[in-house]
């Protein structure tokens, strides 16, 4: 391994860097959710059902989880400033190619070109962030990362409906663009390149095979309750899968440079920080998918202003972002860590505990307790992931990163959804959960969310082990 010059990661140049990779980040957690406002528009325009629309946020969601890895590895390989600044400008190219889109159709094939930037962007960025500061510093800088996303993420929504009811939908894809051009302008002058792996090979059959099991995964978490669990579709799907999977690590195992180094693993704070990212993120794509039914089906609570109550737990995370690095560059991670995440299984557990004749104002303060732990939990653990491997394998690290979140959420959803279902058609005996009455459907989100809450409960007691592990 041969290294580029050294580092620079005091003075300006962190904060500079801080700005670049935040402000794309920003922008890109904005386009995600802006254009699942304008999902509706988009499906009277084209005249489809939710079904056919669905697939506009769908193929980014999927070619950004079958991207993550390679380019993470792709990064090591041939530095990761470049393929940054490459994921910059095709999620820019992305953006205006999907404005002028002539058809439905032709929107997909814009949006999986735009997924291939944003999967760049997200293995690489948060390791060329944390190299930019010193290690006593890292937290902070990933506080701030998450502080960006967080704004983002509160933000699209707004802004989202104001282009679509002013401008058209059109131009709700064109929102990052500018960004994203200019960032890699900048980035292009101030960015230093990082230490790259010489004489490793990239792994296509490896990248392929990994595409061939992930792409029909996510599309069984995430369709599988609308076209069925055991229906023939999704039954092949898993098949495939499980098939592709085994394919994949028999080849990991036997190629000279795979494309996931399953050696990573051994390094136990590594795969630590991993498998508590997971299942933390498991326990948010439940609350995620069941607060806005159990407010808007249960509780009564009108559809304009579901979305101002959710945001709670944005702004709660979005305050107290920094607070969790900083207290992670000077206590260690495992103490905030745990502590993150002992207050989002607390807050979960008395939201499912509440479920039944809970009112709005009762429920703030679970839900702010959620957003807090999560600031103090990402952060922190971010970090430690990022840390644990060396400079050679931080782009690998990264695309774990967003990978554990992704997965995550997409597995999350699936099984708080299934969980819930489960629960309130086996007490009312009905075919449908959301018509049975709110008191049955109180039964299904206590049980779903309270298991979210051990799950998190569980993550806490490994992040205890963490100081014994990584030491």
């Amino acid at each position: 391994m041969a290294a580029t010059a050294p580092e620079e990661t005091s003075g300006n140049y962190k904060w500079k860097v801080a700005a670049v990779i935040s402000g794309t980040f920003l922008f890109s957690a904005m386009d995600m959710n802006s254009s699942l406002v304008a999902l509706p528009t988009i499906a009277g325009h084209y005249d489809v059902d939710i079904m056919a629309v669905s697939w506009v946020v769908l193929v980014l969601f999927l070619t950004m989880n079958a991207l993550l890895l390679p380019f993470g590895r792709l990064a090591d390989i041939a530095g990761r400033k470049k393929v940054m600044i490459a994921g910059m400008l095709v999620v820019g190219i992305g953006g205006i190619l999907s404005t002028f889109t002539p058809s439905l159709p032709w929107l997909y094939v814009t949006r999986i070109f735009q997924g291939a930037g944003a999967a760049a962007m997200q293995a690489v960025g948060p390791a060329l962030l944390v190299a930019a500061f010193p290690r006593e510093e890292r937290g902070k800088a990933m506080g701030v990362n998450v502080t960006m996303v967080s704004v983002g993420l509160m933000l699209g929504p707004a802004l989202g409906g104001l282009i679509t009811g002013t401008v058209g939908w059109r131009y709700v894809f064109l929102l990052p663009v500018p960004m994203m051009f200019l960032a890699s302008i900048v980035g292009s002058r101030i960015l230093r390149e990082s230490p790259r792996a010489q004489g490793e090979r990239f792994d296509y059959i490896g990248t392929l095979l990994l595409a061939l099991w992930v792409v029909p995964l996510f599309f069984v978490l995430n369709q599988g309750s609308k076209v069925g669990w055991g229906s023939d579709q999704t039954l092949a799907l898993a098949a495939v899968t499980v098939v592709m999977l085994a394919a994949f690590l028999v080849v990991q195992v036997k190629v000279a440079h795979p494309v996931v180094a399953l050696s990573v693993f051994r390094n136990r704070g590594f795969s630590l920080a991993v498998f508590i990212a997971l299942l933390n993120f498991i326990a948010f794509g439940a609350t995620l998918l069941l607060l806005p039914f159990m407010l808007q089906n249960q509780m009564g609570l009108e559809v304009t202003k579901v979305g101002l109550v959710m945001a709670v737990i944005s702004l709660s995370t979005l305050l107290f972002a920094p607070m969790g690095g900083i207290l992670s560059d000077r206590f260690g991670p495992r103490l905030t860590v745990t502590s993150g995440l002992l207050l989002r299984a607390a807050g979960l557990i008395a939201i499912g505990l509440l479920a039944s004749g809970a009112t709005v104002s009762v429920l703030m303060l679970p839900m702010v307790v959620v957003g807090v732990g999560q600031a103090l939990f990402q952060p922190p653990n971010a970090s430690a992931m990022l840390s644990a491997l060396p400079p050679n394998r931080a782009g690998l690290a990264g695309g774990f990163l967003a990978l554990s979140r992704t997965f995550g959420v997409g597995l999350g959803q699936a099984v708080g959804g299934a969980v819930f279902t489960m629960v309130v058609v086996g007490v009312a005996s009905s075919s449908s959960a959301l018509d049975a009455p709110p008191d049955v459907m109180a039964s299904g989100f206590r049980v779903a969310l309270v298991g979210a809450g051990v799950i998190l409960l569980l993550a806490a007691a490994l992040a205890l082990t963490r100081k014994r592990v990584t030491g």
